[in-house]
């Protein structure tokens, strides 16, 4: 597979946030093709900008609060039914992409930056979602790992079609997804700290996701979490607001699973390894 461009294909769910949609333009002006996900009433703006051929519009609309969990399986099923094996789902609100080499973060477009990670999943048989860290939660350090294993992968997410487990909400499905992943005992997530990128902060958009965060939403999604995940997840505070904990590191007993079919002598020399740092079976 040729690392210039993503073998799989792209999508952005993306609500009141055409202008601007960062996400958008950062794969536009990068040459990467991608697939807008938009309700019909909102078809007309996203057209204009991004071009009638990258929008594709959903048979719902105004469903509340778990609107983006619906969104989540609609796209994976719509994926499914296009014959893909995987399937991009990036937020609409990220800016730009980092690799980290020699203990720098170093500029990187797009489409390689994308390729490298699924290059990285392709070389496995239960990464069930993959995805990039954010570039100001992981800073160039010698003793970094290349990659996380079970934890906890958001905004930027490679799915495996053919994994056993859905978005459920109505709050925190991103959360909720990579814990079903993580306590299933076979399937992992994977969260790269070679591969980063940067994304405006929660709030700081209109549009989107932002109103589930009003009034006592934070406590609200919190505490679902720790019912649905009692003794995985526990309530706290943080910055002066409600949040949630989780204990990752208990969640990362569950090794990678080599492909069989590989020659992996053979990687050991590819070039890629000068970015991928190791392929080690190691969280």
């Amino acid at each position: 597979m040729g690392l210039d461009l993503p073998h799989h294909h792209i999508y952005i769910p993306s609500r009141s946030r055409w202008d601007p949609c960062y996400t958008a333009s950062m794969l536009r002006d990068d040459g990467v093709p991608f697939t807008l996900v938009v309700e019909a009433v909102e078809h007309e703006e996203y057209a204009s900008r991004f071009g009638a051929e990258n929008v594709l519009v959903l048979p719902f609309a105004n469903i509340g609060v778990g609107q983006l969990v619906a969104v989540r399986n609609w796209i994976r099923d719509y994926s499914v039914s296009m014959g893909e094996t995987y399937h991009w789902q990036l937020d609409d609100n990220l800016r730009y992409w980092r690799v980290v080499a020699n203990d720098w973060r170093n500029a990187i477009k797009s489409g390689p930056a994308m390729a490298l990670i699924e290059e990285f999943v392709d070389r496995y048989e239960n990464i069930a979602i993959a995805g990039a860290n954010y570039d100001f939660f992981c800073q160039p350090a010698a003793n970094t790992k290349p990659y996380r294993l079970n934890a906890h992968v958001y905004s930027c997410t490679l799915v495996r079609n053919d994994m056993p487990f859905r978005w459920r909400g109505p709050r925190n499905e991103d959360i909720d997804i990579c814990l079903q992943v993580a306590t299933s005992g076979y399937w992992v997530t994977c969260q790269s700290n070679t591969v980063l990128v940067h994304k405006s902060r929660t709030m700081t958009m209109q549009g989107g996701n932002t109103h589930i965060y009003s009034d006592d939403g934070r406590l609200k999604m919190s505490a679902l979490l720790v019912r649905r995940w009692p003794g995985v997840v526990k309530l706290t505070r943080r910055f002066g607001r409600p949040h949630h904990s989780i204990d990752w590191h208990k969640l990362r007993g569950t090794p990678l699973v080599r492909r069989a079919d590989l020659d992996w002598d053979a990687m050991e020399r590819n070039p890629i390894e000068a970015v991928v740092t190791n392929t080690e079976e190691v969280v």
